[in-house]
């Protein structure tokens, strides 16, 4: 069974400080204070969640400028993504709400986080999902179905082309129909690509 964190004597922090090749003594000890400082507020809470990182925030925004402060979310980000690779924890709660919002940096949910009011910034952060539009599953099963039929798509601005992917020799298929597909350019127009 792989031992939980928060555990109360500490050593997964000291087992990460010591994997880390941080150059020095500040390093370090920079690192501690922020790791010891974070599960603090989490054995304090309970649950490793939204609420906890809030808290977190709201305790280093006591004793740091805000730009320091959200500097050293990357050294939480870090730790958690360490939790959860060796087991410690569930899930990465930065990870989820990041997740949620559909965006690939943690930096803009930590913002959010340390707004005045996290819930709407983290709703204002929320981006729809690829198809995110009233057609989203259709437009997703469609995509998936011709991508099946050996179609590649990839848009590039309002341009979108759509054509067949090379196909593979296997000696019992006849010849593929590489004519059929074409490539709307710029400059034509969906009327024009029917002739």
């Amino acid at each position: 069974m792989t031992a939980r964190w928060p555990d109360r004597d500490r050593t997964t922090i000291g087992r990460y400080l010591a994997s880390l090749d941080l150059g020095s003594m500040k390093s370090r000890a920079c690192y501690r204070q922020v790791l010891h400082g974070f599960q603090d507020v989490v054995e304090r809470h309970g649950e490793l969640g939204q609420d906890v990182l809030i808290a977190w925030l709201e305790v280093s925004a006591e004793c740091r400028a805000a730009t320091t402060r959200l500097h050293r979310t990357r050294i939480i980000d870090r730790f958690l993504d360490h939790l959860l690779e060796v087991g410690a924890i569930d899930r990465n709660p930065i990870t989820v709400l990041r997740d949620a919002c559909n965006i690939k940096q943690c930096m803009p949910v930590w913002r959010a986080l340390a707004s005045r009011k996290p819930e709407k910034a983290l709703a204002e952060l929320r981006r729809p999902q690829p198809f995110g539009s009233v057609l989203g599953g259709v437009m997703a099963e469609h995509v998936a179905l011709m991508r099946n039929r050996g179609y590649k798509y990839s848009s590039v601005g309002e341009i979108v082309e759509v054509r067949p992917l090379p196909a593979v020799e296997s000696g019992t298929s006849g010849s593929t129909d590489r004519g059929n597909a074409r490539t709307l350019g710029s400059g034509e127009s969906h009327e024009q690509s029917r002739c």
